[in-house]
């Protein structure tokens, strides 16, 4: 990424030493732009209406396929191109079916002669084929009309229209996200981060068994939920150590640490598991990560990882991987071998994929590359997970709503989900935030931004695959930083985050995928709104029966003088903080202004 820094930089310098027409030659950029669906300009926090920079823009525009030089010379000749592109299909590649239909698919007719015939050869989820068809000349504003109802689903559709075809696909989606029936108006819910809720006979950090633990006095106490932080895979170890839970290596897969080995069913059948927890230097590694006030990911991680190595010996001996229960698990994670190969393969490497040979590092793995035993021991620990997720959800739901999940944003770039969907993330920028009073320099988040053309032409596979995952075994799903789901702020790699752009996305489709997602999985839906939020996706969480979260921390002050700490509406998730915000009592003793002094979010004349 070093060499996009650099070419961001000297297209910023090359940019100040402008010609006479540049501003003529700025707005055809600006037209390429909004073309493109990107903001070239927003309402900021502070209520002003500020331009996108010009290399922020040029450098959206390159990783979106457009590639300007830095006087924008040739920004007729990119215009060109893209009319060119805009005109190679005559259709959209995805359509939405709200509550089944009737629905409308809208087409570029120009060049289509009246007499030709309009087909939508439609194959639904269920293995069922629909036909629909229309000649040109009775089309309804362009669009072909599909009056039939659809069934809830993802559809896979092929449209020709004389030699021009166009695949697409048809999400036919509830309008409503799902709600459970007899739900009161008012529940009450405990909040804590997996890692921290440790107990004594947790080793090193929190786990399933810790959460269900604090779930069975959470609902002993009236609470209905319990929530926690991303449980997703991280790096804890080779290659690198990156702890954060919002900058996962993966968001299909889930975080072995997080796992407790005593409650595999391996474990009485696993003499060698047993006497390596027993072991002197074991207990004394253990007793040394329980004194600690911090989690020490990569401590636990080799704490860890040699009773897991030895349980998924004993799985593998006793052919517990040719058991139904298995089966039906590899039908759930298609895909989890080929991770446990690339984690495998990091760790034996001990480097980032981008620095493996060309033929690794395009996504071709081969045995030698990793060793068999790392890979088993990653596919193992996914199927624990999954075995406890899902006696957690099961037992969870009987009892409440079901278990809190957080949902983020975005991968790790070094991690296994941008190696394997490579295409699906743009490369060359970081998902981020523009300044707000929170932040008065802006944020870069060091994550990768999905590439919303290429997300589109693939049926948003990626991104079905990480909310089913996740919904299979929530209650209640929190969407970070739900914006994202319309808009994201991206920021190009060297140029600073009061140098991004906002890019937008297909709200309507997101939404259609996230909705349906939750009736298959009987999941509420709650929406990370807090920051710069446009009315838009406010509107569309309204309209979609999406959850808002109202932060008492963040509203304090915004009342009247009598009532200064106005009350929450409805449909909406209260808390007096979130995990990124200070505790309500050092906030309320102003103790976060020096800590966030330190940490850069402001000057002392910024205060």
């Amino acid at each position: 990424m070093k060499p996009t820094r650099e070419k961001n930089r000297r297209n910023a310098n090359a940019a100040k030493k402008l010609p006479a027409d540049f501003e003529i030659r700025l707005s055809k950029v600006r037209e390429l732009a909004r073309r493109k669906g990107v903001q070239v300009s927003y309402d900021s926090a502070f209520g002003t209406r500020l331009d996108s920079s010009v290399e922020g823009l040029i450098a959206v525009l390159r990783e979106l396929g457009t590639e300007l030089k830095p006087d924008l010379s040739n920004v007729d000749r990119a215009m060109k191109a893209d009319e060119v592109s805009s005109r190679r299909f005559f259709a959209e590649p995805v359509s939405v079916f709200w509550n089944g239909g009737p629905g409308r698919i809208a087409l570029n007719t120009e060049g289509l002669p009246k007499t030709d015939r309009v087909t939508l050869n439609l194959k639904l989820e269920d293995g069922g084929v629909r036909e629909f068809s229309s000649l040109v000349s009775d089309l309804s504003d362009s669009c072909l009309v599909v009056h039939e109802k659809l069934p809830f689903g993802y559809h896979q559709g092929v449209l020709q229209a004389g030699k021009a075809k166009r695949k697409l696909l048809v999400i036919s989606s509830p309008e409503k996200a799902y709600q459970p029936s007899g739900a009161d108006d008012r529940v009450l819910g405990v909040f804590a981060p997996l890692y921290g809720i440790h107990s004594k006979a947790s080793w090193g950090i929190g786990d399933l068994t810790d959460l269900r633990k604090l779930m069975d006095w959470s609902y002993s106490q009236g609470c209905r939920f319990v929530g926690t932080l991303p449980m997703l895979a991280i790096f804890n170890d080779k290659p690198i150590v990156e702890p954060s839970p919002y900058a996962p290596l993966s968001r299909l897969f889930w975080n072995e640490l997080y796992i407790d080995p005593r409650a595999a069913d391996e474990w009485n059948a696993s003499p060698r598991a047993r006497k390596v927890s027993e072991s002197a230097a074991f207990r004394k590694k253990l007793a040394g990560l329980q004194r600690q006030k911090q989690v020490d990911y990569q401590a636990v991680a080799r704490l860890k990882r040699p009773v897991f190595e030895a349980l998924a010996e004993t799985f593998f001996e006793k052919g517990g991987d040719r058991s139904k229960a298995y089966r039906e698990f590899l039908k759930v994670y298609p895909m989890v071998e080929d991770y446990a190969e690339f984690r495998a393969t990091g760790e034996k490497r001990n480097a980032s994929w981008r620095k493996w040979p060309e033929r690794m590092r395009n996504g071709t793995l081969r045995k030698g590359d990793f060793h068999e035993k790392d890979k088993r021991t990653h596919v193992y620990t996914q199927w624990l997970a999954h075995n406890q997720l899902s006696s957690l959800c099961t037992d969870s739901k009987k009892q409440g709503l079901g278990i809190y999940i957080d949902f983020p944003l975005s991968a790790h770039a070094d991690g296994y989900d941008v190696w394997r969907e490579r295409e699906s993330f743009a490369q060359t920028v970081s998902a981020g935030c523009p300044p707000d009073p929170n932040h008065v320099h802006g944020q870069d988040w060091g994550i990768l931004a999905l590439n919303p053309k290429v997300a589109r032409e693939t049926g948003y596979r990626y991104v079905r695959r990480c909310l089913d995952g996740h919904m299979r075994y929530a209650g209640l799903l929190r969407l970070d930083h739900v914006m994202a789901f319309f808009r994201l702020y991206w920021v190009p790699h060297g140029l600073g985050a009061k140098n991004g752009v906002y890019v937008r996305y297909q709200m309507e489709e997101l939404f259609a995928i996230l909705i349906l997602e939750s009736h298959r999985n009987q999941c509420l839906l709650i929406g990370e709104d807090l920051g710069t939020v446009p009315q838009e996706i406010r509107d569309a969480m309204t309209r979609h029966g999406v959850l808002r979260m109202w932060v008492q921390q963040r509203r304090l002050g915004t009342g009247s003088a009598d009532e200064p700490l106005p009350p929450p509406p409805a449909d909406c998730i209260c808390s007096l903080n979130t995990h990124d915000m200070p505790p309500f009592a050092a906030f309320w003793k102003g103790l976060d202004i020096i800590d966030k002094q330190k940490l850069g979010y402001f000057g002392k004349k910024e205060l």
